[in-house]
């Protein structure tokens, strides 16, 4: 993360045969900050560099950045040592599971809702993903995957009242021009 935040680095991305780490714009901030991982707050020092924020992008759809990392990456897992398998559009009823820098891995819950739309922090957002389970702070920029086959479904990036809520993975890899690393 930058120097004064913590949340979580969802996941390898590609963009243009480089690998990043995916993550939302209010977790990396601007383009240009510099990621220290672990972040300063969890002790991460300035020796932890390990990327720069490159595309760091908010709309009513998503809330989502991208940041090439330094060092040469070929083995792609979540914290938990899960491989994402891919991609797919979420689902009502589709059982979740993420990882996060606070709750750490989280294997219940489903989608609640496809096409959520309301205010977060005082900004609109769209056809969100909203999840059964809360998301608590510093779990932003999870990827939300779908139990069952570990696929990307989403990136969490807010919680309203006990319900966590997701930007569709889709929208954020097209926002990104970035794929998931497999």
């Amino acid at each position: 993360m930058t120097a004064e935040y913590a949340g979580t680095l969802g996941y390898f991305v590609i963009k243009k045969n480089a690998v990043g780490v995916l993550s939302n714009a209010h977790v990396m901030r601007n383009v240009s900050d510099k990621l220290i991982s672990p972040a300063r707050k969890d002790g991460g020092t300035p020796n932890d560099y390990i990327g720069t924020v490159q595309t760091s992008t908010v709309t009513t759809y998503v809330d989502c950045a991208y940041a090439p990392l330094r060092g040469r990456i070929t083995n792609f897992n979540l914290k938990d040592g899960t491989a994402v398998t891919g991609s797919e559009e979420a689902q009502v009823g589709t059982p979740i599971r993420y990882y996060g820098r606070t709750s750490g891995s989280v294997r219940n819950g489903a989608v609640r809702s496809i096409n959520w739309s309301g205010f977060v922090s005082g900004r609109r957002f769209d056809n969100q993903i909203m999840i059964t389970e809360s998301v608590l702070p510093g779990d932003s920029g999870s990827l939300l995957l779908n139990r069952e086959n570990d696929r990307a479904i989403g990136l969490i990036f807010a919680d309203i009242g006990g319900s966590g809520l997701a930007n569709r993975i889709e929208n954020v890899l097209n926002a990104l021009g970035v794929v998931i690393a497999v």
